[in-house]
C-alpha cells in the first residue's frame, strides 16, 4: 500500500510511504517513520514523535494504537499535526542544539588552525550558533533561509549561495538549502555543481521528488542522457496517477532524454513519447517546443515553423522558441518563404511580423528580420514604431544610406505628423534634393548655404508629456542625426540639432522609452561643439571601430610622423567583447562584422570596445556566479576580444591598435583599470602584432579620477584627448 503523509507546519513536508500489513503495527509507528525522515530533512527544526497526531484528509483523527493497514486505502493523504497541548520543550531539539554547537566550535577551532576562517558567511553563522538554545536555533534557521531566499529573489546569487552553504556547514542535509543551491547553480549554468547538490538532496531525502527531477534535468544539460533517463524514471515511479500534470511533465523530460540517445531504438522511443504527448494536448508549449525540435531534425522546416507560430500564441517569450526560430531563419534559405506563406498581410498580421522580426533579430537573423520589418512598414506606412525598428535593423546591417532614406520616406509619407510642434515636413525640407548620403563630401556641397530660417514651428510646453507615438517619432529624428554623424554629413547634423533642440528642451527623456536614442543625440550635440568644419576628407583615414566612445575621436585630425590622418568613426552600437564569442548569435555581433566589411584591406584601425562589459556585464556576471571572481571574468572576456582581433587582423591584413577602455564613470573605474591591465599584458604575451595604445594613465588625475580636461558629458571623453593618441 502507498500513502502520502503531509506536515503543513513550518517548513512543510510530504513523504510517500509504501508499506505492507506487517510494516507498521500502529499509527504511532507510522508517525515514528515520518518523524525520522522529517528530522533528517530539517535537522534544525526537528519534530518530537510524542507530540504528533495523525489525521485523515477529512481531518478525522486516528487512534495511535490503530492498525494503519486496516484503516487506510491506497493513495490516501494523511496529515501530521503537532499537539498544541504538548510540551514545547523538545528533547530532540536540545540534543540537536548541543550537537550543532559542538560542531560549530570544532569547526571554528579547525579553521583557526588552518586558515583563520576567511569565509565571512560561515563565520557569521558560527558566531550566531554558539551558545544558542533550541528555540533560538529554530528562529535562526528560519531567518537564514528567508535571508538566502531574499538574496536569490533580488539577484544577489553570491550572497544567497554563501548563506545557504553556511547553513549546510552545520546541517549538511538541510533540505531547503540543498534544493535552492541546485536551482541557483542550474540558473548560473554550472550544471555539474547543480547536479551535485541535487544528488546530495536525493540521497538524503529519497522521497522528495523535486531532487530527482532536478538531478535528471541537470544530467540532461550535461549530456549524460542515460543517467538522466534512470533518475527521471525514479521520479516517475513516485508520482500519483491522479497527478496528470506532473506525470506529463516527467514523461516529456524522459522523452527528451531518450530522444538524445542514438543507440538502438531509444531515440525513436523518445520521439514517440513526445509525439504521443503532442497528440494528447496540442496546446502544451513545453511539448510543442520538443516536437518542433524533432521536426527540425527531420528537415521538415515548414512544419517546424507552423508549430513555432503556435507556441508564440501560447508562450511568446519562451527562450527555446526564440533560439529555434532564430536558428531556422539564419540557416534555412526557404524559411522566409515558408513563414510568409503563413500570413495574409493585414494591420493585425503586420504587428505579428514586427514581433517575429524583433525576436529573430535578437537571435542573429538580421537579414530575415529586415525582410519582415520592410514588409510591415510598407503595409502600415504611418506606424512610426514599425519604422523605428526597421531603421535600427538597417543600422545593424550597416546600411546607413538606406536607413537615412527610410527615415525621409516616412517623413514624406506623413508630412503632418509631429512631435512637440515639429512636423515631419520640416525634416524632409532640410534634405530636399539629397538622395544619397554615402559620399559626405558631395553632400556637403549640396547642403552648402542651407539654413532652417524658414522652418518655423511653435514648440509645445515642456509640461506636456509626449505620447508613445510622439516619443518614437522623436527617436526617429535622433537616429537620423546619429547616422548622419557616423557618415560624416556634419553640416546636416548641425542643421538638425538646431531644428530639433527646441523640442527636446530640458525634458527628462533619459527616463523614457527612447533613452538610448536620446543619449546619442546629447553626446553628438556636445561633440559638435568641438568639431571644426569643413572636415578634410582628403586626408588618409584611421578607422576607429567601437561602441559610442568611438564618436569622441570621430572626424578629428591627428598627426603621426608628420602625416595628418582623419579619424573616421565606425560605430557598432552596444557591442560588448562578450558578444563576440563564437557561440553568441546576439545581433550586436552582426553589427560588428557588418561594420568591418566597410574597411578597406590593409587599413589602420583602432578598436575601442570593453567599456560596456565593465559597466554592465562583468560585475553582473560575477554576482550571477558565472565566474568565481572578477579577475576570472576579465581574463575570459579579454581572451575573447583578442582572439577576434587577431582573426580580423589576419583576414583583412590590418594594422591594429587597441584603445584602452575609457575611465569616465566613477562607479566602474576600478574595473576598467583591471581590464586595461589584463588587456595590456595579454596583448604583449599573446598578440604582440596588435599594438596597445598605452595612454590610459594620462587620462587620470593625481587622485586616480578622470582628468577634468578630458570630461565631456559624464559618459564620454572630450575630443581633446585624441592628442594622446599621436
Amino acid at each position: 500500500m502507498k500513502v502520502y503523509v503531509h506536515y503543513e507546519g513550518e517548513p512543510d513536508f510530504t513523504l510517500k510511504i509504501e508499506f505492507s500489513e506487517s510494516s507498521f503495527s500502529s499509527f504511532f509507528s507510522l508517525i515514528q517513520e515520518f518523524v525520522k525522515r522529517y528530522n533528517i530533512a530539517f535537522p534544525l527544526n526537528k519534530l518530537n514523535e510524542n507530540n504528533c497526531q495523525i489525521f485523515s484528509e477529512k481531518r478525522k483523527k486516528f487512534s495511535l494504537e490503530a492498525n494503519p493497514f486496516k484503516s487506510l486505502s491506497a493513495g490516501n493523504d494523511l496529515f501530521i499535526k503537532v499537539d498544541p497541548s504538548s510540551s514545547s520543550n523538545d528533547p530532540s531539539l536540545s540534543s540537536s542544539s548541543q550537537s550543532v554547537d559542538d560542531h560549530s566550535k570544532q569547526d571554528s577551532e579547525g579553521e583557526n588552525k588552518e586558515n583563520s576562517s576567511n569565509n565571512e558567511e560561515e563565520d557569521k553563522m558560527r558566531k550566531k550558533l554558539e551558545g544558542m538554545d533550541s528555540q533560538s536555533l529554530l528562529k535562526l534557521l528560519r531567518t537564514s533561509l528567508a535571508e538566502a531566499e531574499e538574496h536569490a529573489k533580488k539577484g544577489r546569487l553570491r550572497a544567497s549561495v554563501a548563506t545557504f552553504e553556511s547553513i549546510l556547514k552545520f546541517a549538511p542535509t538541510e533540505m531547503n538549502s540543498l534544493h535552492h543551491l541546485g536551482e541557483i547553480w542550474s540558473f548560473a549554468g554550472k550544471h555539474e555543481k547543480a547536479a551535485d547538490y541535487y544528488e546530495k538532496g536525493a540521497n538524503a531525502h529519497p522521497d522528495m521528488i523535486e531532487f530527482h527531477i532536478g538531478l535528471g534535468n541537470e544530467y540532461f544539460e550535461l549530456k549524460e542522457y542515460e543517467k538522466s533517463v534512470r533518475v527521471l524514471q525514479t521520479a516517475l515511479n513516485m508520482v500519483k496517477e491522479s497527478d496528470k500534470e506532473l506525470l506529463n511533465r516527467l514523461q516529456l523530460a524522459m522523452g527528451k532524454a531518450m530522444y538524445k540517445i542514438k543507440t538502438g531504438n531509444t531515440s525513436d522511443v523518445g520521439a514517440n513519447i513526445i509525439q504521443k504527448l503532442f497528440q494528447q494536448n496540442e496546446n502544451n508549449p513545453d511539448v510543442l517546443i520538443e516536437f518542433a525540435g524533432i521536426l527540425e531534425d527531420k528537415g521538415r522546416i515548414r512544419d517546424t515553423i507552423q508549430v513555432l507560430l503556435k507556441i508564440i500564441t501560447l508562450r511568446p517569450d519562451d527562450p527555446k522558441l526564440k533560439k529555434m526560430f532564430g536558428r531556422i531563419m539564419r540557416n534555412d534559405k526557404k524559411s522566409i518563404e515558408y513563414l510568409e506563406a503563413e500570413f495574409t498581410v493585414s494591420t493585425k498580421t503586420a504587428t505579428a511580423l514586427i514581433y517575429i522580426a524583433t525576436m529573430i533579430k535578437n537571435e542573429g537573423a538580421v537579414e530575415a528580420a529586415g525582410h519582415f520589418y520592410a514588409k510591415a512598414t510598407n503595409f502600415v506606412p504611418n506606424n512610426v514604431a514599425f519604422r523605428l525598428n526597421y531603421v535600427h535593423n538597417l543600422e545593424v546591417l550597416n546600411q546607413s544610406n538606406e536607413a537615412v532614406q527610410s527615415i525621409l520616406d516616412f517623413c514624406a509619407k506623413n508630412p503632418t505628423m509631429k512631435v512637440g510642434g515639429l512636423p515631419c515636413s520640416h525634416i524632409s525640407k532640410v534634405m530636399e534634393g539629397i538622395k544619397d548620403v554615402s559620399q559626405p563630401d558631395k553632400v556637403r556641397e549640396l547642403a552648402a548655404g542651407r539654413t532652417i530660417a524658414d522652418l518655423k514651428y511653435e514648440p509645445i510646453s515642456e509640461d506636456v508629456e509626449f505620447s508613445p507615438e510622439e516619443l518614437d517619432l522623436l527617436a526617429l529624428f535622433f537616429t537620423l542625426i546619429k547616422i548622419l554623424y557616423g557618415i560624416g554629413c556634419l553640416e546636416l547634423v548641425s542643421l538638425y540639432i538646431q531644428l530639433i533642440q527646441p523640442v527636446r528642451g530640458e525634458r527628462k527623456l533619459h527616463l523614457t522609452s527612447i533613452r538610448n536614442e536620446h543619449a546619442y543625440y546629447l553626446s553628438i550635440k556636445d561633440l559638435m561643439k568641438h568639431t571644426i568644419l569643413p572636415i578634410p576628407f582628403e586626408y588618409p583615414r584611421i578607422y576607429v571601430v567601437g561602441d559610442s566612445h568611438s564618436m569622441s575621436a570621430g572626424w578629428k585630425v591627428i598627426t603621426v610622423k608628420e602625416q595628418k590622418y582623419l579619424m573616421q568613426p565606425l560605430l557598432a552600437t552596444g557591442v560588448k567583447c562578450w558578444h563576440l564569442r563564437p557561440q553568441s548569435n546576439f545581433y550586436p555581433k552582426n553589427n560588428f562584422y557588418n561594420v568591418l566589411k566597410s574597411i578597406p584591406n590593409g587599413s589602420q584601425v583602432i578598436f575601442l570596445f570593453g567599456e560596456i562589459d565593465c559597466r554592465e556585464g562583468l560585475l553582473v556576471a560575477v554576482e550571477k556566479l558565472k565566474y568565481k571572481e572578477l579577475s576570472e571574468g576579465i581574463k575570459e572576456t579579454v581572451n575573447i576580444y583578442i582572439d577576434v582581433l587577431v582573426k580580423v587582423q589576419r583576414k583583412k591584413k590590418l594594422s591594429v591598435y587597441v584603445h584602452p577602455i575609457v575611465p569616465v564613470l566613477n562607479e566602474t573605474r576600478s574595473t576598467v583599470k583591471l581590464f586595461n591591465e589584463e588587456m595590456k599584458n595579454s596583448l604583449k604575451e599573446r598578440a604582440p602584432q596588435l599594438k596597445y595604445l598605452d595612454f590610459f594613465e594620462q587620462l587620470l588625475n593625481e587622485e586616480g579620477g578622470l582628468n577634468p580636461d578630458y570630461a565631456l558629458d559624464g559618459t564620454h571623453l572630450n575630443p581633446l584627448y585624441v592628442r594622446l593618441i599621436e
